[in-house]
């Protein structure tokens, strides 16, 4: 027993001083993840000796990690396994599913100095018997962030056209797993059609400067009628052709921050509320299904 510790512990040490000889051997290490949940969201993780650069498309596996940007920093303040899992870990099409390295990930994202960083925080509360929802896009980098505007989004889930769309989904705090369908609801994928300040975007794209917020906001139905309470909201954004900033250029899917929204009645709640959702009802498409 004693003899088979310490091969083993000779053995990591071996794995260890190799995972840091990989990075100091002067190449350069490109690491390609996949986060998306729906299509092929790919970050590019460029490692050479102790530096990594990190142009982050976004994650949608688990949604632990919000936003989209550039980041930089030491692979010293990450563990030599973190180190080896990075590296080791890819799928026959080359691509590395981002669950199979979230832990390294995460620690990546947690070191690291964010050149670039565009965030989405989600605010949902009841509008004219619909529910209003205002995304913020903040920049809290130092380069701008371009990509096309609101105005223009298909508002479709489409993982082959890579269709522009933000997707709510919010469930009671109570019922994080779900298990009470009457204590969670979604909406459907929202674009253009549902855009209520259309105003504020009359060019094809949109700028957000650094240290800026840009909302758009749209008019969504719940899917499902749901009980009054607190409820955690989550949200996918979805952006089909960013222009800015330059390594992130193409297709982004990402996460939004956590935010809460506070319903003091069911809804529908009063009769009229609750016709004018039946009737919506009966003319909506079943596309229920999450992304």
């Amino acid at each position: 027993m004693a003899e088979r510790l310490r091969v083993g512990c000779c053995l990591l040490a071996i794995l260890s001083l190799f995972a840091r000889e990989t990075m100091s051997d002067g190449a350069a290490h490109t690491v390609y993840i996949n986060g998306s949940l729906n299509t092929e969201t790919i970050c590019e993780l460029k490692i050479t000796n102790s530096s990594f650069r990190l142009l982050f498309r976004g994650e949608t596996e688990d949604s632990h990690l919000p936003g989209i940007g550039v980041f930089t920093g030491s692979t010293r303040e990450l563990q030599a396994d973190q180190l080896r899992e990075l590296l080791g870990k890819k799928a026959a099409n080359g691509l590395t599913p981002y669950l199979y390295v979230s832990r390294s990930f995460q620690s990546l994202f947690d070191v690291s100095t964010k050149e670039a960083k565009l965030d989405v925080t989600t605010t949902l509360v009841r509008y004219q018997g619909q529910l209003l929802v205002d995304v913020a896009f903040s920049n809290s980098g130092s380069l701008p962030f371009v990509f096309p505007s609101p105005n223009s989004w298909e508002g479709s889930f489409n993982p082959i056209l890579m269709n522009s769309w933000v997707f709510i989904s919010a469930y009671r705090l109570d019922n994080l797993n779900g298990a009470n369908p009457r204590a969670k609801f979604s909406t459907l994928w929202l674009g253009a059609d549902q855009l209520l300040n259309k105003q504020d975007f009359p060019g094809d794209t949109v700028r957000v400067d650094p240290g800026r917020v840009r909302h758009a906001k749209f008019l969504a139905w719940p899917t499902n009628e749901f009980l009054s309470g607190r409820y955690e909201v989550n949200s996918m954004v979805s952006i089909r052709g960013v222009a800015a900033p330059e390594e992130l250029k193409g297709y982004v899917e990402f996460s939004g921050q956590d935010s809460y929204a506070d319903f003091n009645e069911d809804y529908p709640y009063s009769l009229q509320e609750k016709q004018k959702f039946d009737v919506h009802l009966k003319g909506s498409p079943a596309a229920t299904a999450k992304p």
